[in-house]
Formats: structure tokens, sequence, C-alpha cells
């Protein structure tokens, strides 16, 4: 079972992959708030890909980093990608930062 989310259903999304080990197998968070705990998708067996704003309050840069850094030690599938110059929103077909 794939798990996605936008926005707060981002961190819902690599949430249920934690609290469903082996049942959600892939995990896609768009522009989703972020765990705090960096390890948080690094200690799941899912795979991920992450789409994230880079000016984004709820996922700020120093807390990218560390999950990218996480990920990329836990040797899993995952695929982390940072849009720079956007905010968040910026996938919303119609909206202002589309």
């Amino acid at each position: 079972m794939a798990a996605i989310g936008w926005a707060m259903g981002g961190y819902w999304a690599v949430r249920s992959a934690r609290l469903l080990p082996g049942k959600v197998t892939s995990v896609i968070n768009v522009h989703g708030q972020l765990d705090s705990d960096p390890e948080a998708i690094a200690a799941t067996d899912a795979a991920a890909v992450m789409i994230i704003a880079g000016n984004d309050q709820a996922a700020p840069m120093a807390l990218q980093q560390e999950i990218l850094a996480a990920a990329e030690a836990s040797e899993r599938r995952f695929e982390f990608r940072r849009f720079a110059d956007v905010s968040v929103g910026f996938a919303n077909e119609g909206g202002p930062r589309f």
C-alpha cells in the first residue's frame, strides 16, 4: 500500500509508514509538514519520495538537510526533491503560487 499526502497529509503519510511497517511500502510527501525527528523516514521500511518547497516555514532548511542525511545513511530507496525558490502551495494548480 502507498500513502500519499499534501501539506499536513504528507506528515501523516510518513507517520503511517512508521505505524504500519510492512503494510505501507511507499510514501509520497508533497510539500508537506516534516516530522521533527529526522530519523522518522529512515526508521521505516517504505520507499519514499519527498517534494519540498525551499521556502516553507513548516519544513526549515536545517530539518530538510537532517532528513536527507538520515535517509541517505539508511541506504533505502529515497528521493528528495527541493524546489529552492518556491513556497508552500506551489503544486496547487490554479493557486497563487503555482
